[in-house]
């Protein structure tokens, strides 16, 4: 059997537990095709970034062409992506078949709180990039820059804010993302076109997490490549499940630093 290929476009984190590396690791777990674009350098490790360095926008332009020569997607999940290349990102996602899926997991700044760009370049970053998008997931916090205002408490806020998003950034759908709120639930939202609903989770006590935007959209996007013609509900309960899955093993093991997902997705039957 053939696997679909999927191209992770996005930063190098040299320990592993964020950026394409970690969306490589699992995309492969999830029985995909990955392959890697790099569109920055980064210098970090799990605690803190101390300088991102962009790949140059025509050698991008080159990886992206010979890669597409032999290896076209089925789906493109983008992640982190400077401002000196976006141009050439979006010309890229510009000239893929109409039936490739493309998921933005967009970032304003690093999971250890490092900055990563200003709010302005964010913003003028969505919309390029969203329009382009299949599926964006945002966090709490990257919504509230992109949009200018807080969102609303409850479940209820959360989905106007997905809306909001959806109309003026022009994505075909929304997934928002509410780990950032408190409580023993935990609530994402998604909408489209034609419908919106709510995902709860229980709460998972954890330090701090490295790399769970990468994660997450990395699932994702594995389940909807591989059962296009499944409700898009099944298969965003499908990866929050295995998401899940991977908080309460990683909760599980001993230890208050903070904490990557990398060995659920490099253990044998680690869930």
């Amino acid at each position: 059997m053939t696997l679909p290929v999927i191209w992770a476009i996005g930063g190098i984190d040299p320990s592993g537990g964020a950026g394409i590396y970690q969306d490589l690791k699992v995309l492969s777990w999830s029985r995909v095709h990955p392959m890697g674009l790099p569109v920055a350098l980064t210098a970090q490790n799990i605690d803190g970034v101390s300088g991102v360095m962009a790949v140059a926008p025509d050698f991008f332009l080159r990886m992206a062409g010979a890669l597409f020569e032999k290896h076209p997607p089925a789906g493109v999940k983008v992640g982190l992506l400077p401002e000196l290349i976006s141009i050439a990102v979006v010309g890229v996602l510009r000239d893929l078949p109409d039936d490739v899926f493309v998921a933005v997991d967009p970032i304003f700044r690093f999971g250890s709180g490092d900055a990563f760009l200003d709010e302005s370049s964010f913003r003028t970053m969505a919309h390029r990039l969203f329009p382009l998008a299949d599926l964006v997931l945002p966090n709490i916090p990257e919504a509230e820059i992109l949009l200018g205002h807080p969102l609303l408490p409850g479940d209820s806020g959360l989905r106007k804010g997905a809306l909001e998003l959806r109309d003026l950034y022009g994505p075909a759908s929304v997934y928002l993302k509410g780990g950032h709120r408190q409580g023993r639930v935990r609530t994402d939202v998604f909408i489209d076109k034609d419908r919106s609903f709510s995902l709860d989770r229980p709460e998972v006590s954890l330090p701090s997490l490295h790399g769970g935007g990468c994660t997450l959209a990395s699932l994702l996007i594995s389940e909807i490549v591989k059962n296009p013609s499944s409700p898009v509900r099944d298969l965003l309960e499908s990866s929050r499940d295995i998401f899940q899955r991977a908080l309460l093993w990683e909760s599980s093991r001993p230890g208050s630093g903070r904490r990557t997902f990398e060995e659920f997705f490099s253990t044998p039957n680690a869930g």
